[in-house]
């Protein structure tokens, strides 16, 4: 036996002295004094887990299949052949393995269940059923008291492959499997892949983090976690991806993540390069082509060249959907929807049970504007699956949208909640008709199909309809070419934004990205969109401030014109992502008033025909480098004109402490133009209800930063001490200037209103009240101030108008407001002048000018004609 050890040596030395480097080799005693195999196995199975995780599939496979020859006992010698035939995409070796390991070890449920495992994923059902089945005999024949949380485990993944209750095989076998070995990896991974297939991304990521709390570098682990932040938190998971090839330079799962990482930031260079490692340990591997095919289209726009990829990605299994998945999830990802569609329809001719084909399906179809057919796919996904979460919370959405009231014209569909209807509905598609009349012009385009236009009450509901799952706080609104979505002004945008500068700014999404054929960057589509905001209104749009100027100055947070998208994908904070607004709008701005507005339009054709958007640049406005060069000095002419007079230094603590009032104002003193001293200070001095003091520095404020709007800004400061000196013109003068610059300005809009008509200033409550109404329409007050100042006008149709949303809203004084609107249609509309009337009356029964108008209005009413009567309402 001594000899037959050593000469197996010898032969692992000829294939690879470095692939056995790490294996003890035990040079054997005496069969009497030493089982030696088993402690071959038990010294060497780890060193060899080693070596499978650092990615040496060749010669793990190679040195399996020889200790597998010699007969070595343990069956973890199959489950690394299995595992490395998989991963070199060696199938017909994979099938000979599976079913030679299906009978040398006949009763190991780890054993059997990757037999299955691997069979399947290469389409080998039959093989892979009776393994199955085998799985079904062991089990029945293994009393539960026999059995190891390894087979708990397997015993669970192969119930699950039966198609068994989900939380059942939890109860049953994978929570006994934890209790039993807490620090089991095969458990973790097993629950951690099963709330994944359910989209269940928040307990996939709590599984993974539990088991690397006892396996800390574990890559399968680290693998999963990468996966499972892969929609919700970018940047984690390229940390995770980062670290697992550290240890594992060609694991291609990771690599898979990291091109479709810069494909999502189209870094599409940079995505070829990452599939490399991927197709190169598997020269047919599935989902490595089908990326390939994602690149032929995004990048080349060779349609031809992203068929040959995916039969290429199909050769080894005709019949596996997972290539057209991997593409029409990608497409759908890339603004392709149309085309995502086509790919998801065909892997479901591959495969019509797939549900991951048919989860996508869904969000392409409701990204397309196919919202009945996307609830039948959610559906179908639900009766097979009822744990499935993205199909289950499409199911609520669908439920709470019945509700919804949907108003359709010629150019736009309209749904909404029947209150958000009655209170801003009309406002909302006479501005969605505006924007189509001006921007359709502009950018040379014909709409002839309507657009569907969405507002949800709740952020969660806007997050399921946009993203398909929840997220995307902060998010107002969301295009996809020809459907948009928003979320309601009375929900998380409350107060917050403006709705209408959003709406307009959505609708422009669906101008640009029809007009390019869904085939722009995204700071292209995000910096017009911004752009045009501000040339319909300059409230709405993006203006320098501290923030941005610090942003511009600093090199590492200013992006390069030419790979722009990325800031939008890994944002360090919110205040990056509104600063990549803000400079993609600048981006726009800078491009048109250098080389005009024929050359912009002829970049977006180039666009539109399949370039990419630096070739496009280059083509009509230069070399990709100098315009680089160029935007970056603007950015910097920007920033630097920014508050010119300004002292910008911050002090470090050690030299002024912010805390201290006395050190605050010595430095001040010494450095009078200090803006951070002067806000702090004015601030300080305004809580404390120092007017006089606070005034004089926030018109330093002013003097030094006209143009800063916002809470932190001179206007704001000075309009709190002119209140609190109740000087209401200085005030309303200071509220002006901070709402002509910031349009979402709901603090000034609302004061001032409250202003003007104290000061019977009429005018400028009609003025403001739109304004104020474009950030929350819900609020009473505008409504009644609106209504008296449009009959004092002489405007009674926009005053009929205001008392008709207050008393939708619920007014506080109902019967002034029903006597208004009696008063003002009794010319128009007797039957409603009389109606409200009633009301009225109705609610005070003893109301002398109630009573006298309603006289009036019977003896106006043409002689021989019964009086109608008109039911009060309670």
């Amino acid at each position: 036996m001594a000899g037959a050890f050593w000469s197996t040596q010898a032969h692992l030395a000829g294939l690879s002295l470095a692939a056995c480097a790490s294996l003890v080799l035990i040079r054997p005693v005496s069969a009497q004094e030493l089982d030696v195999a088993r402690v071959f196995d038990e010294r060497n199975i780890e060193p060899m887990r080693e070596l499978y995780q650092q990615g040496e599939y060749e010669r793990v496979a190679e040195i399996a299949k020889v200790f597998i020859e010699r007969g070595q006992p343990s069956p973890e010698w199959w489950i690394f052949r299995l595992k490395a035939c998989h991963d070199l995409g060696r199938v017909d070796e994979l099938v000979q393995a599976a079913n030679e390991a299906a009978q040398r070890h006949a009763k190991e449920l780890p054993v059997l269940i990757t037999c299955h495992e691997v069979l399947t994923a290469w389409g080998k059902k039959e093989e892979a059923a009776k393994i199955l089945q085998q799985i079904n005999t062991v089990a029945k024949g293994k009393p539960t008291s026999q059995r190891t949380a390894r087979d708990m485990v397997a015993l669970g993944r192969a119930a699950l492959a039966a198609g068994a209750d989900p939380q059942k095989v939890i109860q049953q076998f994978l929570d006994p499997a934890k209790k039993k070995e807490a620090k089991l990896k095969d458990t973790y991974l097993a629950l951690g892949e099963l709330a994944l297939a359910k989209s269940d991304y928040a307990r996939a990521a709590n599984e993974f983090r539990d088991g690397l709390k006892h396996h800390d570098a574990d890559p399968d682990l680290r693998y999963g976690l990468a996966r499972a932040f892969q929609s919700s938190d970018r940047k984690k998971s390229m940390e995770l991806v980062e670290q697992i090839l550290q240890g594992n330079a060609l694991h291609p799962g990771a690599h898979l993540l990291k091109a479709e990482h810069h494909i999502n930031a189209e870094e599409y260079d940079e995505a070829r390069l990452a599939l490399e490692p991927a197709i190169e340990v598997n020269s047919n591997h599935p989902e490595g082509w089908g990326l390939r095919a994602v690149l032929s289209i995004l990048q080349d726009n060779k349609p031809k060249d992203a068929e040959e990829a995916r039969k290429q990605g199909l050769k080894l299994w005709a019949q596996n959907p997972a290539v057209d998945i991997i593409i029409g999830r990608s497409l759908s990802r890339g603004y392709r929807f149309k085309e995502a569609e086509e790919h998801l329809r065909e892997a479901l001719k591959l495969d019509p049970q797939s549900l991951s084909a048919k989860v996508h399906l869904c969000q392409a179809l409701f990204r397309l504007g196919k919202e009945d057919e996307a609830w039948k796919v959610a559906k179908e996904v639900r009766d097979a699956d009822g744990y499935n979460v993205q199909a289950y919370n499409i199911g609520l959405l669908e439920a709470e949208m019945k509700g919804f009231k949907v108003r359709e014209t010629p150019d736009f569909v309209l749904k909404l909640p029947a209150k958000d209807d009655a209170v801003y509905g009309d406002r909302a598609l006479e501005l969605l008709t505006e924007a189509k009349q001006v921007l359709c012009a502009k950018y040379g385009l014909t709409l002839d199909h309507p657009v569907l236009v969405e507002f949800f009450p709740s952020q969660q509901d806007f997050a399921i309809r946009t993203f398909g799952n929840l997220g995307g706080q902060g998010i107002l609104g969301a295009c996809f070419g020809s459907v948009v979505t928003m979320n309601s002004p009375q929900g998380v945008a409350s107060n917050r934004s403006n709705w209408e500068g959003t709406l307009w700014h959505e609708f422009c999404h669906v101008v640009t990205l029809t007009v390019t054929h869904n085939r722009m960057p995204r700071w292209l589509s995000e910096g017009i969109s911004v752009y045009e905001e501000s040339k319909r209104d300059p409230s709405w749009g993006m203006r320098m401030n501290a923030s941005y100027r610090r942003m511009t100055l600093d090199e590492e947070t200013l992006t390069p014109m030419s790979k722009m998208s990325r800031a939008f994908l890994s944002p360090k904070s919110s205040e990056h992502v509104m600063f990549a607004y803000y400079e993609s709008s600048q981006a726009v701005d800078w491009l048109l008033k250098t080389y005009g507005e024929k050359k912009f339009q002829a970049v977006l054709k180039d666009l539109a025909d399949g370039r990419r958007i630096n070739e496009a640049l280059a083509r009509h406005c230069g070399k990709v480098e100098k315009l680089d060069e160029d935007f970056a000095k603007h950015m910097r002419k920007l920033a630097e004109a920014f508050a010119p007079k300004g002292d910008w230094e911050k002090p470090e603590r050690e030299e002024v402490d912010p805390r201290n009032e006395a050190a605050i104002a010595e430095y001040l003193r010494e450095h009078p133009n200090n803006l951070w001293a002067l806000e702090l200070r004015t601030r300080r001095l305004v809580a404390g209800e120092q007017w006089t003091e606070g005034l004089e520095l926030a018109k330093r404020l002013i003097e030094l930063a006209p143009d800063n709007a916002g809470e932190n800004s001179g206007y704001h400061f000075a309009a709190q001490c002119f209140r609190g000196m109740k000087q209401t013109e200085g005030e309303a003068a200071m509220l002006r200037e901070w709402a002509k610059r910031d349009g979402g300005a709901h603090e000034a809009f609302l004061r001032l209103v409250e202003l003007d008509a104290a000061a019977k200033n009429w005018k400028g409550v009609s003025e403001n009240v739109p304004k104020l109404l474009s950030i929350q329409p819900f609020l009473k007050q505008p409504y009644e101030l609106m209504a008296q100042a449009s009959e004092t006008l002489g405007n009674k149709d926009a005053a009929v108008w205001a008392l008709q949303k207050l008393i939708f809203l619920g007014p506080d004084h109902p019967v002034e407001v029903n006597f208004s609107l009696a008063r003002l249609l009794r010319e128009k509309d007797d039957a409603a002048a009389k109606r409200h009337l009633l009301d009225a009356l109705a609610e005070a029964p003893r109301f002398r000018d109630g009573h006298k108008l309603l006289l009036e209005l019977q003896s106006a009413k043409p002689a021989g004609k019964p009086p109608a009567v008109t039911p009060s309402v309670p």
